[in-house]
C-alpha cells in the first residue's frame, strides 16, 4: 500500500510540475490573448476527455477476472466513445469557439479535438496497469505523454 502511495504520490508531484513549467513557458511565449485560447481550449479537452471515459475504467478495475470479451468491449466502447466525442467537439468547434471567445479558436479547437481518440485508446490500458496496481507504469506513460505533448506544444509557440 505505502509503495503504490508513494509512487501515485511522486506521479502526481512530478506531473504538477511539469505543468506548471509547461504552462509558466506558454505564458511566457504566447500573448495574453492566445494563452486565454490556449486555456480555454484545454479546459474543454479536458473535460470532454473525462466525459468520453465514462465510468470504463472504473468498470473494468472493478470488474473480477480478466475476461478477454469483457476487456475488448470496453475497449470498443473507449474507442467509440472517443470517437463520438472528437466528432461531437470538430463539428461544434465554430458555435463552441464563437460562444466562449470568437472564431479565432475554431481551427485548434478541431485539431484538439484529435486528442481525444489518443486519450480513449490509452484508458483501458491504464485501467488495467491500475487493477494490477502498477501505479509505476501509469505513471511513466502518464508523464512521457505530457512530457512530449508540452515539447511540442511550447515548440509550435516558439515558431508562432
Amino acid at each position: 500500500m505505502f509503495h503504490g502511495m508513494s509512487t501515485q504520490a511522486l506521479v502526481t508531484l512530478t506531473s504538477a510540475i511539469i505543468e506548471l513549467l509547461y504552462f509558466s513557458f506558454m505564458s511566457r511565449l504566447l500573448n495574453k490573448a492566445d494563452f486565454g485560447y490556449f486555456a480555454a481550449i484545454m479546459g474543454i479537452i479536458s473535460v470532454i476527455m473525462s466525459l468520453s471515459e465514462a465510468g470504463l475504467g472504473a468498470a473494468i478495475i472493478q470488474n473480477k477476472g480478466n475476461d478477454p470479451k469483457f476487456i475488448s468491449t470496453a475497449f470498443t466502447l473507449s474507442l467509440i466513445s472517443g470517437i463520438f466525442f472528437s466528432i461531437i467537439i470538430f463539428f461544434t468547434a465554430p458555435i463552441i469557439s464563437v460562444f466562449l471567445v470568437d472564431s479565432t479558436l475554431t481551427i485548434p479547437l478541431q485539431i484538439m479535438s484529435l486528442t481525444i481518440i489518443f486519450h480513449s485508446l490509452a484508458s483501458v490500458g491504464n485501467a488495467m496497469l491500475y487493477k494490477k496496481l502498477d501505479f509505476g507504469k501509469v505513471g511513466i506513460n502518464s508523464i512521457v505523454s505530457y512530457l512530449i505533448s508540452a515539447m511540442i506544444g511550447i515548440t509550435m509557440a516558439y515558431k508562432g
